[in-house]
This record gives C-alpha cells, sequence and structure tokens, in this order.
C-alpha cells in the first residue's frame, strides 16, 4: 500500500476516536463545589463577593443598609457596642402631640377670701336674726351706740366687737336657758359701724357703708370719675400704709392684686 494513503487513514481514526471519547463525557458530570469549602472561605461560586453570616432579624427590627458584620468584641456580660454604620437614636416625631408645659398665667392675687375675714359687728348696724320655730324671737335688732343689742326673754347681751358666727354662738348659749336646742342665724341687714372715704377727682366724694368684702373697685363704681381725673394713679390710704391702684389695669383683668379688700376707716384718693 501507497505509504501517503496509510498516514491518512491513520489520522482520521485518531480522530474520530477522540469525538467519540468527547462525546461520552457530559458537562453535568462535573462534580459540584465543595459546599464545605465555600463555608470556610466565604465566597459564593461565580458571585466574587464574600458572603456574610447569617442573621436573624426580628419582626420590629430593622437591618441598616450600611451595617457592617464585625466581630462582637465587648467584654462578657457587656451589651456589644452598636456598629458604626447601625441606625440612629429615634427622633421624636415634630407632629406627634407633645406634652408640653403650661403656659397658663397664674392665678391673679387678688382679695383674700372673705370668710378667712369674718364681718365684725359694730354700734349702730342692723341685724337680722332668726330663730327656727320661733317668730317672736325672730326680726331686726339694731346695735346701740354703747354695742348692745336687747332680745326678748334674754334681755341684753354685747355685741359690738363680736364676729357673726361668735354672736351666733353667745345668742345660742342664752336661749338655751329658755328652749332646747335652739337654732339661730344672723345676717347683717345693714351696715352703719364702718365706712370709707372717697376724695378727690370722683363726682361723689364723701363716706360711703363699708360693705362686707367690699374692695376698692366696688367703691370706685359708685362715686364716678371727673373729666380730669387721674385713674392710673389712685392711692389707698390705711393708717400708715399706702397701696397704690391703677383703675385702668384692674378695669381690665391686669394685676388684680392691687383690688384688696377696703377696711373700716380706709381712704382713697383720686388725683387729678
Amino acid at each position: 500500500m501507497n505509504p501517503r494513503i496509510l498516514v491518512v487513514l491513520t489520522g482520521l481514526a485518531l480522530l474520530c476516536a477522540a469525538i467519540a471519547q468527547g462525546q461520552q463525557t457530559s458537562p453535568t458530570d462535573k462534580a459540584p463545589p465543595d459546599k464545605a469549602a465555600v463555608a470556610s472561605s466565604g465566597t459564593e461560586p461565580g458571585s466574587g463577593q464574600a458572603a456574610g453570616p447569617s442573621v436573624s432579624v426580628g419582626p420590629d427590627q430593622v437591618r441598616p443598609a450600611n451595617a457592617q458584620n464585625e466581630p462582637n468584641t465587648a467584654p462578657a456580660g457587656q451589651p456589644a457596642a452598636r456598629p458604626a454604620g447601625g441606625p440612629a437614636e429615634p427622633v421624636p416625631n415634630p407632629n406627634s402631640p407633645k406634652r408640653a408645659a403650661s403656659k397658663l398665667p397664674p392665678q391673679a392675687a387678688g382679695p383674700m377670701n372673705g370668710d378667712a375675714h369674718p364681718y365684725i359687728v359694730g354700734p349702730l348696724d342692723v341685724l337680722e336674726i332668726r330663730v327656727w320655730n320661733d317668730p317672736k324671737l325672730s326680726g331686726m335688732y339694731p346695735v346701740r351706740p354703747d354695742g348692745m343689742i336687747s332680745i326678748p326673754l334674754i334681755g341684753e347681751m354685747r355685741a359690738d366687737g363680736l364676729s357673726v358666727p361668735a354672736l351666733s354662738d353667745a345668742l345660742k348659749q342664752r336661749l338655751n336657758s329658755v328652749m332646747n336646742d335652739p337654732e339661730v342665724n344672723i345676717q347683717v341687714a345693714k351696715i352703719n359701724s364702718k365706712r370709707v372715704f372717697v376724695f378727690g377727682g370722683v363726682m361723689k366724694p364723701g363716706e360711703m357703708p363699708l360693705y362686707e368684702n367690699m374692695t376698692v373697685l366696688d367703691a370706685l363704681s359708685n362715686v364716678g370719675f371727673k373729666d380730669f381725673a387721674n385713674p392710673k394713679k389712685i392711692t389707698i390710704m390705711r393708717g400708715n400704709q399706702i397701696f397704690h391702684f391703677n383703675y385702668k389695669e384692674v378695669s381690665k383683668g391686669k394685676h388684680m392684686e392691687q383690688n384688696i379688700y377696703l377696711q373700716n376707716g380706709d381712704r382713697i384718693f383720686v388725683p387729678e
């Protein structure tokens, strides 16, 4: 046989054998990557990035996008340090209702309660005395200039210098000798023993009766101001004491501490 033909046939035989061997080897027969090796290296095939350890996130937790998986280096028994890229502290919602401190103005210091300073009976006052279930003893009783009152069945008793509650108790004790468990009520029907004086730039200067719980504003409401009066600089003279009163402010509800209770003999001066 021709040597050239023999070489060609030999080459064809080798080529056919190589093709046949390639068809027998399938691409799916390649061994999968070792999972243990991947876990230890921390690199996922084809990703080119290190796969971090799996972290469980609760329903009320949010994993920050820029959080870094750093090992816990805090000492035993202490909480782990917050990562540098971790979530910030919660910021209050500006639209949520706030418990703001009360901005209400404090109550003005006006006159004291009348119960703290009960009325003291004086000469020429007129008292209305009511004795329960005894109309003969009930009625109007004037206090005489000497401070005494005269009541049927018990005679005279002193009223001057006593408060209304004290006078009621004293009358009950006197009535115990003529009746069982008397009920007594005393009201001041007319005040004649106590006066205040208003003078200066007012339409009705002079004295006026001092009623219970009477204030400076009450007294000025009965006299009226003249055209050139200065109601901003009113003074109240009580012995050696002087109190200042601004009618313009107090009448508008400002500086109510100036509206003091008047006492017997007080003098109110309105400058012009």
